[in-house]
């Protein structure tokens, strides 16, 4: 039941970075709903004293520990907030009455953490050797790697004993990942693992300078940046480097040591991945400055390369609602929205000013997709005094031609018929529009 309601949330909310943060808070909340209707009253205290017990530096916790772990989703509840918001109320003797419970699941979520912070205030090459046994059995739940990198960065000897380990075991968990997922939980820690390859290629690389490793901990470090699912690892951010250091370190190893060819197409595919205006300038710039003949050519060929080619069957039925749609050298922007969704309804101001703004340009078209019923969508339409073209798409005929599966969402199909589900990230997806096709409209 809970896992439903996380992704029927996940399913139907803003694609915004700041509401994916709510999202995390929504399923710790539901956890704790569902915690409250268990029919153990006496159970559904042992989470806040447990906190208490924490925050107090009271080794009562170790009991409210044990109890937890009786129960699979207070086990979870307690499991998410370990390493993350209790973090930093942990001393070095709650830790080591917490390790010495004997309960296996107690011992794997805190072994990692008690081998860090033994190592970090003495030394002990036995905790490096621990760490490494435990690399071998390590879970999401656990942050293994996270006290893996953390002795690395202190410690050559550590860095040599467990940075290929701690490498080799994430990139197995990565690749076990489905490419896509609406999963809440699967996607958090896929981009927990993501980010922590980034990290250590980026601590590997800085003990050998090899640019190739530095290339991979900019490509995790980009697929991350990409990733919506980010909120529940603030402290990874705060314990190691923020992930646009690494693109900077990357970016000036390509541009003081790569050849015209090489840097060409690293801006290139850093700027479709990231369509920044920063992004786009610094290509435009250096696409001149080696004279490689007029830019706009190139870039429209290039992410024209990146679309998908619209099926027949789809053109078919969009023009069978809107016959000029895709008809002409022009771009066409589609909003998949309904008249139930809130973010759809708040974002509706800022996408029609858009909307009036580049339909001024010849080779731009808009239309929306609306999963609602006519009736509905015109009554909002009077409502808001609102004159964009709708079409009413009740049975998914067109939506599901796309993968839809958020609302709001955008997609973009360029001039030769070819569409690009813009991401969900933390850049606005007008940037997307804006500098895909390079129009002079400024945001």
């Amino acid at each position: 039941m809970l896992i439903y309601l996380v992704n029927l949330y996940s399913t139907n909310t803003n694609r915004s970075f700041m509401l994916y943060k709510l999202k995390y808070s929504m399923m710790l909340v539901l956890l704790g709903m569902l915690v409250s209707c268990q029919p153990n009253s006496k159970a559904t205290n042992y989470d806040l004293l447990f906190e208490r017990a924490l925050k107090n530096k009271n080794d009562s916790l170790i009991y409210y520990a044990e109890e937890l772990t009786k129960d699979s989703i207070q086990w979870l509840n307690l499991s998410m907030k370990f390493h993350e918001e209790y973090y930093a109320h942990f001393n070095l003797d709650m830790i080591r009455i917490m390790d010495n419970s004997h309960n296996p699941a107690i011992q794997k979520l805190i072994g990692p953490l008690h081998a860090w912070k033994e190592f970090e205030q003495y030394q002990d090459s036995s905790s490096v050797v621990n760490m490494l046994e435990m690399l071998q059995q390590s879970n999401y739940w656990s942050k293994t790697a996270r006290y893996s990198l953390l002795m690395c960065q202190k410690s050559p000897y550590a860095l040599e004993l467990l940075i290929d380990q701690t490498i080799s075991n994430l990139e197995r968990k990565y690749h076990q990942f489905p490419k896509k997922s609406n999963d809440m939980i699967v996607g958090y820690q896929k981009s927990w693992t993501t980010l922590m390859l980034s990290y250590a290629n980026y601590i590997k690389y800085q003990n050998n300078k090899s640019s190739e490793i530095l290339k991979s901990a900019y490509k995790y470090s980009q697929e991350y940046d990409n990733s919506k699912f980010k909120s529940n690892i603030d402290q990874e951010l705060t314990l190691f480097y923020k992930p646009h250091y690494i693109h900077e370190q990357y970016q000036k190893v390509i541009l003081s040591t790569g050849q015209p060819a090489e840097i060409i197409n690293f801006l290139t595919n850093q700027t479709f991945e990231s369509p920044t205006d920063q992004n786009i300038e610094l290509l435009i710039n250096y696409f001149d400055s080696i004279g490689s003949g007029p830019f706009l050519p190139y870039w429209h060929k290039y992410v024209n390369s990146q679309f998908k080619p619209l099926k027949q069957s789809t053109i078919e039925k969009l023009s069978n609602h809107e016959p000029e749609l895709l008809s002409g050298d022009k771009w066409v922007l589609i909003d998949f929205w309904g008249t139930w969704c809130v973010p759809c309804v708040a974002e509706m101001p800022e996408l029609v000013n858009f909307i009036e703004e580049y339909q001024a340009m010849n080779n731009f078209a808009f239309t929306s997709i609306a999963y609602d019923s006519k009736e509905k969508v015109q009554k909002f339409l009077n409502k808001k005094q609102y004159s964009f073209s709708v079409i009413i798409d009740d049975e998914k005929e067109i939506i599901n031609d796309f993968n839809i599966y958020e609302y709001p969402s955008k997609v973009l199909i360029s001039p030769e018929n070819k569409f690009y589900l813009i991401p969900a990230t933390s850049l606005s997806w007008k940037l997307y529009v804006k500098n895909y096709i390079q129009s002079k409209i400024t945001i």
